[in-house]
């Protein structure tokens, strides 16, 4: 069954500010080919957060489907599924790849170096025996998003690591109830509405943005925030295609490779008016319009933040994925989505009236291979890879909200043109935590009140120092004169 979003949720597809419409014409596809594991029966574990619900059990009821299908298609490979905290999964993934005691699928993000981790490239380049006539795996992923060709999803050795189960939009939900009963126009189209808005909501007892201590409210606003501000300003350290090559990779986003040579030549910097910009222009976000007390609100819900607040009535404003669209169907209260507002110069005469971008892509539910999974372990994780970019695989991720990362094929779930650039990519944003660090432990004393401007800009300076020198290391471009 395909995702068939109700009236409610329909309008808040089509309203999606997106760059251009995501839904591909639909193909037929079989899966014939079954039982490929003919081994001894084998369990497999996979740990990762739950991106869909606030379910510490399961992934949700269209996950727990999937894998019945994998079961009924594999009976002697059993898949169970952890669901890790979202808090800490980081870090438990991180360590665990490190010590070899890691499950033998993980989520993608994780601190780890490539030998930790299976290359899943011999894989690849043989059929994937869930798609019928399929004579290279690659070949079915849509390579605007993943694959060789364009240098997305290779490590910086030429290698994949990770299969994309979905692509991921992201935007702004609210609730249009709350907006009706207080006088706010939706959708909010730039920073000096946004603070008018958030004094309405404020006054009306509900606070305007669910906000929570997961990292995800902070990273995103802080992304898109710093994008807006430095977005036209740094074209001069434009210095690498996606190869790693010199040339340049503008108008798409800026390579980390780009990055890691400006911050160690003193060509961005943490001083700069942009990110000085970008970190007052956050703490006053924060502070206008984010729930008062946030650092003690958990969210275990990846999908949605300040699930719990926003789907309560009590938070007229939140972030979300795609992968939330389904539980918007269950809300008592009629919703809508739009891109980000615009920092317009009324609101910063910083502004250089750019407007918010994030766009489409991989950065959704997205898995590895460690490399202490072997033998027939082996052999069923990537058969479950495998099984996820099949027909089953895409049902799975048009039940559950997601875009389809397979070519010529829809999963259902489109978000359309609304006519600004939130869609298209993000060509620069300020880097935060370096290798080790959260977003929390860069930010949380500001955003509290407990730091200064000064003092964050400090500590964000020696984090992007310490992730530069790293990357340097990671990427082995130690010969490259730039990075000695």
């Amino acid at each position: 069954m395909q995702f068939k979003p109700s009236n409610k949720a329909l309008a808040v597809i089509t309203s999606f500010a997106m760059a251009s419409a995501l839904t591909i014409a639909v193909g037929t596809q079989s899966a014939s080919a079954v039982r490929q594991y003919t081994g001894k029966k084998v369990t497999i574990e996979l740990r990762g957060p739950n991106q869909w619900n606030n379910n510490a059990k399961s992934f949700g009821p269209e996950w727990d489907r999937l894998v019945r299908d994998f079961k009924i298609a594999e009976p002697n490979i059993t898949l169970k599924t952890v669901v890790q905290p979202l808090n800490s999964f980081y870090a438990t993934n991180s360590t665990q790849l490190a010590a070899g005691t890691a499950g033998d699928l993980v989520f993608r993000q994780a601190k780890y170096t490539p030998e930790m981790v299976v290359n899943l490239d011999p894989y690849l380049k043989e059929p994937n025996p869930y798609i019928d006539g399929n004579k290279k795996w690659i070949d079915a992923f849509d390579d605007n998003f993943y694959g060789y060709e364009k240098n997305i999803g290779p490590n910086a050795k030429g290698n994949m690591e990770w299969i994309p189960f979905n692509l991921i939009g992201i935007g702004i939900f609210a609730n249009k109830d709350l907006a009706a009963k207080t006088g706010v126009t939706l959708p909010i189209k730039d920073f000096t509405s946004l603070f008018a808005a958030c004094k309405k909501f404020k006054a009306a007892g509900v606070d305007p943005w669910g906000w929570d201590n997961s990292f995800l409210p902070i990273s995103w606003t802080w992304r898109v925030i710093s994008s807006m501000f430095m977005q036209g300003e740094y074209d001069k350290i434009d210095l690498f295609d996606k190869t790693g090559a010199a040339g340049k990779s503008l108008p798409t986003s800026i390579t980390d490779k780009s990055r890691t040579r400006a911050i160690l030549e003193g060509k961005l910097k943490a001083t700069d008016p942009q990110i000085q910009a970008s970190l007052k222009m956050l703490k006053k976000f924060v502070d206008e319009c984010a729930t008062n007390n946030w650092s003690g609100i958990t969210n275990n819900n990846g999908a949605v933040t300040a699930y719990d607040d926003f789907f309560a009535g009590r938070a007229a404003m939140t972030w979300g994925v795609s992968f939330g669209l389904a539980s918007l169907n269950a809300a008592k209260f009629k919703s809508t989505i739009f891109a980000f507002p615009t920092i317009d110069k009324a609101a910063d005469p910083l502004s250089n009236g750019h407007n918010a971008r994030w766009g489409v892509g991989v950065g959704g539910t997205e898995y590895m291979i460690p490399a202490s999974t072997k033998g027939a372990k082996l052999e069923a994780a990537v058969l479950f890879l495998q099984f996820l970019s099949s027909p089953k695989g895409l049902k799975w991720a048009g039940t559950s909200g997601g875009i389809s990362p397979i070519k010529g094929k829809s999963s259902g779930v489109s978000l359309g043109d609304g006519g600004s650039d939130w869609g298209k990519p993000q060509i620069l944003w300020a880097p935060a935590e370096a290798p080790g660090k959260t977003v929390r432990s860069i930010f949380d004393g500001l955003l509290l009140g407990t730091k200064t401007v000064a003092e964050t800009t400090a500590t964000l300076q020696q984090n992007w120092d310490e992730g530069a020198k790293q990357a340097v290391k990671d990427n082995k471009w130690g010969d490259e004169t730039w990075a000695k």
